[in-house]
């Protein structure tokens, strides 16, 4: 029992120890951060300072704000010109070394009342006055979304809630953000991206509060403005390669495809005689998309019809594609003589030697109507008469020069550089109804060319080190024959 008895006292011991504890640690805390921060050094007990501690943190309000103090001696109230009150703040320009005015910007001031002496001085109280920055509510409006158009976007922003007096001296700073663009502050957005927005003030007094947006989730998106990408119409003859091409419409702000990253491309595998539809596909860019419509690749066959006119047979023909053919035969000129020498240009229009391929090779077997013959009539002098070939579905390039070989069924062999070419229809004119005919490019002229160019390249260069060689030598003839002079007139010295 009377262990039990001490066990207890000393428990309650323990507990009102603890308490007494936790009164004191109260009454520290209280002491701490309640009372201001005051020091007194003359006339102790005489003066008292009471400050409203819930007040010494207070919003701007653009209006003077005093320090929230009451001063008494003895108890009695002192009227605010019986003692000073002087305000410091390194960060504002006014108050860097101390000003008696109340002050009215945001910031954070070394407040100190000073009774009967300057600052620091006889009887004071020092305390930490804060004026924050009021906070805006920014409030965004307007479109979240626009079509990429060359020009900048934004959204409207406004701040609610400013001080009266302050409407035109606080203005939002708008952030933009995107996912492949980070802009400046202030700077507005272009390019197709989809843009955060971040907000601040550009005056101190005040800070970003609530951000409220009306349409949107505090975003700006700029989507990609569609492209037309269409497959151009384009014709080719049979068995050869189409130059495939696309025409892209529908760009803003005076842009064209050098803003493009990767061209739309089109690709078929028609061989086939006919029309075909082509459609463009692919195509990359960073402020545009592609919408796709579709061309027509035209196949021309390889066959020919045409006619001949001449004023005494008119002979309808076929063509048929000869790719491989390879002839020889006796030439025959403009004026319808046989030539001498044959074998250079018979040489030069086998087939095998063409160092351009054709672009069409023409064999014309079949006559009919009129007179089946070889050869047109003779005219006037023993020349041979000309007629005009006519051929129809021929594609060729009307921005080049083409040459035309027409040998006949005998091996007569002319070259034509006069014809006519307009809408698939070729015209021109030759000296015999059945025969061969090629037509070509002529490389050869620009291979002579640039032979010819480069012989004389080379022949100034040629003459230039042989000018220089020779000033060189009759530099040394001249430095050698003032030596001999020099040396000579040296050898009668005593």
């Amino acid at each position: 029992m009377c262990m039990n008895s001490s066990v207890r006292s000393v428990g309650i011991i323990v507990s009102v120890a603890a308490a007494l504890v936790a009164i004191l640690c109260c009454a520290f805390l209280f002491a701490e951060f309640a009372a201001p921060k005051a020091f007194t050094a003359n006339a102790e007990g005489e003066y008292s300072f009471e400050a409203d501690h819930s007040k010494l943190d207070v919003p701007y309000s653009a209006a003077q704000q005093p320090l929230p103090v009451t001063v008494k001696q003895n108890g009695a109230i002192l009227s605010s010109d019986a003692y000073t009150v002087t305000y410091t703040c390194a960060e504002l320009e006014d108050y860097a070394l101390g000003s008696t005015i109340a002050p009215v910007k945001a910031g954070v001031y070394s407040a100190v009342v000073s009774v009967n002496g300057a600052s620091g001085e006889g009887t004071y109280a020092e305390y930490e006055y804060v004026i924050s920055p009021k906070p805006l509510e920014i409030e965004v409006s307007g479109s979240a979304s626009y079509t990429y158009n060359g020009a900048s976007f934004s959204r409207n922003v406004s701040p609610l809630g400013i001080c009266i007096g302050d409407e035109n001296s606080v203005n939002v700073i708008v952030t933009y953000t995107g996912s492949f663009h980070t802009l400046a502050a202030g700077e507005r957005p272009v390019a197709a991206d989809t843009y955060d927005m971040t907000f601040a003030l550009d005056n101190p007094n005040y800070k970003v509060g609530t951000v409220t947006d009306l349409n949107g989730n505090k975003t700006l998106t700029i989507t990609k403005r569609t492209l037309v990408a269409k497959a151009d119409d384009v014709s080719v003859t049979e068995g050869r390669e189409p130059e495939l091409t696309v025409t892209v419409s529908g760009f803003v702000n005076n842009e064209n495809v050098s803003v493009i990253e990767e061209m739309p491309v089109v690709r078929t595998s028609a061989t086939e005689v006919g029309v075909h539809t082509v459609m463009p596909s692919g195509g990359k860019a960073d402020n545009y998309d592609f919408t796709y419509e579709q061309g027509s690749l035209t196949i021309n066959s390889r066959t020919a019809s045409g006619g001949i006119e001449a004023s005494a047979v008119t002979i309808d023909f076929s063509g048929v594609f000869a790719p491989g053919t390879s002839y020889t035969g006796r030439v025959v000129d403009p004026d319808g003589e046989e030539g001498k020498n044959i074998d250079d240009t018979v040489n030069k229009y086998r087939m095998a030697n063409f160092m351009a391929t054709p672009e069409h090779i023409f064999a014309i077997s079949a006559v009919s109507g009129g007179m089946r013959q070889d050869s047109l009539k003779e005219g006037e002098e023993g020349r041979i008469e000309y007629a005009t070939l006519t051929f129809h579905n021929v594609t060729l390039d009307s921005s080049k020069e083409y040459f035309i070989v027409f040998m006949d069924s005998h091996g007569g062999v002319t070259k034509i550089t006069n014809y006519e070419y307009a809408n698939g229809t070729l015209k021109f004119n030759a000296y015999a109804a059945e025969g061969t005919v090629i037509i070509y490019r002529d490389s050869q002229t620009l291979i002579v060319w640039l032979i010819v160019v480069g012989a004389v390249v080379l022949f100034f260069i040629l003459l230039l080190i042989a000018s220089k060689v020779s000033y060189y030598n009759d530099k040394k003839d001249i430095e050698a024959a003032k030596r001999r002079r020099r040396k000579g007139k040296s050898g009668y010295r005593w």
